[in-house]
């Protein structure tokens, strides 16, 4: 019972994963190993590879799956969305150990100086996926131009989906196939290949991390021909993972000895012709669990599997616009307060309830009191116990009136606990997200763990607090205060006079 009333205190926005290709849109979450899922097809022409052609088509599509998730059109429904690779640079940079203290810095300056588009114009983000003694420190680095991520969170926004991330397909898809690939072994070194409805896309995997990607779109092969010669098909994949083992050799010293394959169609033929022209081990990727998931929703189930993730924990790249993770917690800040303004607001009104019925009660008892006092007082003739019933009455109204003035004093300790937390709240402002406020009694210290979008940010929450005389003995520990994906996280304690 004590952790379903936690777990109702520390809500988490359910957050499922958003596939959108040129030809579907697909969502899934998972919730107790079930998965739900709801799909809308395009309409022609409404995507074209990958930059949306028709933003009202769009939106309509966008409308429409909407209807099929929540209850009703108000209702904000947070997603992991994964876009087609057609637009996505990736590239595995390097930095030396010693860049660890500082790797944000040391990131973000690498990523302008790799960067193959016009910086200024474009989003990327980036993610640590491994250490090694000749190379340091290995990062992968992600862009995608700016306008087409602000036309893409534009449409989702109005349609009622708030983007927690933007992720590639790649990234998706490499995350399904390490954790839930069945005869999958994360440690060594894979190739993914799936075909898609965009086109051909090949992924190395290596200690579950994306290391690279190469994709070759439908578009850039056939041009808008409606039919291809399988002869030609069985031809581009047999050039184009020639080109991947190339790199594997080149970059990693050794050729991988694996391939996973998924695809939308003939799967079956495509996996005949890998082992045909190769020597290594190829599968067709199945998984674990939720055997019986087709593999047309494998993108979209990838991501729901990052919508797991506790926020806070989420380090992997996303593309998507500056602010959206601040976005998601005030949204789930105003979860919150709404929990315990409706918690606040019933106790109030039970207390009301309360006190009205108490005071008819005690309306009937003080009456019935006064008939008896005035009779004893009339009967002269019986001293002794007339005397006696007049102090057990007396002791009776004594004992009443104990009783309203606890209940008086407990209803005005709630609302001076109630403005204590909106002193606290008017001190963080927009700039702090609360985590957590442990209030033991009025004479222990309070605890709070919350995010702050810097260090700076965090220490001036502290100074406010400071500048007012109600508060005493604050401390903001620096080891308290750490770096995160949406900020710092901290730790303050203080005392409320």
């Amino acid at each position: 019972m004590f952790k379903k009333i936690l777990k109702l205190f520390s809500y988490q926005p359910l957050v499922g994963g958003l596939e959108i290709n040129d030809l579907n849109l697909r969502f899934a979450y998972i919730k107790k190993e079930k998965v739900f899922s709801a799909s809308v097809k395009l309409e022609p022409e409404t995507i074209k590879d990958g930059k949306i052609q028709n933003r009202q088509n769009f939106i309509k599509a966008l409308s429409q799956l909407h209807s099929q998730i929540a209850s009703h059109s108000r209702k904000k429904i947070c997603v992991i969305a994964t876009i087609p690779d057609n637009n996505v640079y990736a590239q595995i940079f390097n930095l030396p150990e010693s860049a660890e203290t500082q790797l944000e810095e040391a990131a973000k300056l690498n990523l302008q100086m790799i960067s193959p588009i016009d910086f200024e114009r474009a989003y990327s983000d980036w993610q640590a996926v491994g250490k090694s003694r000749e190379n340091g420190l290995e990062i992968l680095g992600a862009f995608i131009q700016s306008e087409l991520i602000d036309e893409l969170d534009d449409s989702l926004r109005e349609a009622g989906f708030v983007p927690v991330a933007i992720e590639f397909s790649s990234l998706s898809l490499a995350r399904l196939a390490s954790e839930l690939g069945e005869a999958v072994n994360p440690q060594n070194p894979f190739i993914l290949f799936n075909v898609g409805a965009n086109g051909l896309s090949f992924s190395l995997i290596k200690n579950s991390n994306l290391y690279f990607n190469h994709f070759v779109s439908w578009q850039s092969v056939y041009g808008n021909e409606r039919r291809v010669a399988f002869e030609s098909f069985k031809k581009l994949i047999v050039e184009e993972i020639k080109k991947v083992l190339n790199f594997s050799s080149t970059h990693w010293g050794h050729q991988t000895n694996a391939i996973f394959i998924s695809s939308h169609g003939l799967i079956e033929e495509i996996a005949k012709i890998v082992s045909q022209n190769f020597s290594f081990n190829s599968q067709i990727l199945t998984l674990k669990n939720f055997k019986n998931f087709e593999r047309d929703w494998f993108l979209a189930l990838g991501a729901a599997l990052r919508g797991l993730m506790p926020r806070f924990q989420d380090s992997i790249i996303s593309l998507s616009k500056i602010g959206t993770e601040k976005e998601f917690y005030k949204q789930q800040t105003a979860v919150f307060l709404k929990i315990w303004r409706n918690i606040a607001l019933a106790f109030l009104m039970t207390v009301l309830i309360i006190f009205i019925s108490a005071d008819g009660f005690l309306a009937k008892i003080i009456g019935n009191l006064n008939n008896q006092f005035s009779v004893l007082t009339a009967s002269q003739n019986q001293p002794d116990s007339s005397m006696a019933e007049f102090n057990r009455l007396q002791k009776e109204v004594a004992d009443v009136n104990k009783e309203i003035n606890l209940a008086v004093l407990a209803y005005e300790s709630r609302l001076q606990r109630s403005e204590l937390l909106e002193n606290i709240k008017n001190k963080a402002g927009d700039d702090i997200v609360f985590k957590r406020i442990s209030i033991q009694s009025p004479d222990s210290p309070i605890f709070i763990n919350g995010l702050a979008q810097s260090e700076q940010k965090a220490l001036e929450f502290k100074g406010r607090l400071v500048s007012d005389s109600r508060f005493s003995e604050i401390e903001l520990p620096i080891s308290k205060i750490i770096p995160s994906s949406a900020g710092v996280e901290f730790a303050i304690s203080f005392k409320f006079r």
